[in-house]
């Protein structure tokens, strides 16, 4: 089967096919045409698929379907029962919340797990100060990995995983 893909209009496609014989067409074909169908535009320029969507009106008296009536339908789609926003969310740690909050034994090992985001954190801001994305490192970075008082910019070197 050809297709005329320089026809845009949907109307024109929905011609086009009319003059063919889709009969003798085997399932995968006849797919291939309503996907021409679908992708053709309206006169206004727009995609013709964005303006069908099935509009359901509940707690009207239209008779129920089944679950496979529904898949079988073009205009079905999963997304319209699935809520649109996440609810997980990526919580933000306050380690002056956790430091007053948390037991001694499992605080040190959240001062060392800090400890070790702090120099990863530093390596980056300093690569990103030698590459030019960054011209300072953030003070609060500075305030907490200074604490030996480092020179950070000239002895990055010293700061390593085994500090």
């Amino acid at each position: 089967m050809k297709l005329d893909f320089t026809l845009d209009l949907t109307s024109d496609r929905i011609s086009y096919l009319q003059t063919l014989d889709l009969s003798k067409l085997r399932p995968s074909e006849l797919e291939t045409a309503a996907d021409y169908i679908l992708w053709g535009k309206d006169p206004d320029g727009t995609p013709s698929f964005s303006h069908k969507e099935l509009n359901w009106a509940y707690g009207s008296d239209s008779k129920s379907e089944s679950l496979d009536a529904l898949y079988e339908n073009p205009s079905f789609s999963e997304n319209f029962f699935r809520k649109r926003s996440s609810p997980h969310k990526n919580p933000k740690l306050d380690r002056e919340e956790i430091r007053s909050s948390a037991p001694s034994y499992i605080l040190s090992a959240f001062e060392d797990l800090w400890r070790r985001i702090d120099i990863i954190d530093l390596r980056i801001s300093l690569y990103e100060i030698q590459i030019g994305k960054r011209e300072e490192i953030r003070p609060e970075l500075r305030q907490r990995v200074n604490a030996a008082a480092i020179p950070i910019e000239k002895n990055a070197s010293l700061v390593s995983d085994w500090d």
